[in-house]
């Protein structure tokens, strides 16, 4: 669901917020987790050190986020002070390129009814290694005209994309003769 295309080095990481279901994060102040680069990153802290908190609007809560590596992109479920739950490694087409795709079902990301889903989202990108935070987001209504480096950021309402997911209507106009045919002939049995 996502296309971006960037140039990293090699210590900046992509992390994209996802707010996915009630609840989440308001602010990565609570994130400890530095345990890999994309943990670190997630977390807002440096493997080595430093820290860059995002306080986050009130209408938006992260409860998952997009790690994009060089030659990897994961997927986590954030949690505050504690490790994250990794929760899988994703696909990328084309693999390594200035531009990728990536497809994430979204049972993992609590999505589990069917029906119409919205996910909110904002991306960042910062240097795991000691936690310094570029001004280039997306998503984002506004970002400062400077790095944020490792200090602290606070967004606003509205600061945030949003993804509208509707269900394929071809899918259940397909089934549902086929589910007519199934009520009639239990009819005709019972």
């Amino acid at each position: 669901f996502s296309r971006m295309r960037a140039t990293m080095s090699g210590n900046d990481i992509g992390v994209m917020y996802l707010d996915t279901r009630a609840g989440g994060i308001a602010s990565t102040s609570g994130l400890t987790d530095a345990g890999d680069p994309g943990r670190a990153a997630v977390s807002g802290r440096g493997t080595g050190s430093g820290q860059s908190v995002l306080n986050f609007g009130s209408d938006f809560r992260p409860d998952y986020a997009i790690t994009f590596q060089t030659n990897f992109i994961g997927l986590f479920q954030i949690v505050e002070g504690n490790s994250h739950v990794f929760v899988g490694a994703l696909a990328q087409s084309p693999t390594p390129a200035s531009s990728m795709e990536v497809s994430v079902a979204l049972s993992n990301l609590g999505i589990t009814q069917p029906g119409v889903a919205t996910i909110r989202y904002m991306m960042t990108l910062l240097n795991a290694e000691n936690a310094f935070r570029s001004n280039e987001f997306q998503g984002a209504g506004s970002s400062p005209s400077s790095n944020i480096g490792v200090n602290s950021f606070t967004f606003g309402q509205n600061q945030f994309a949003q993804i509208t997911i509707i269900p394929n209507p071809v899918a259940a106009v397909t089934a549902a003769p086929l589910l007519g045919l199934v009520i009639a002939r239990r009819r005709r049995i019972g």
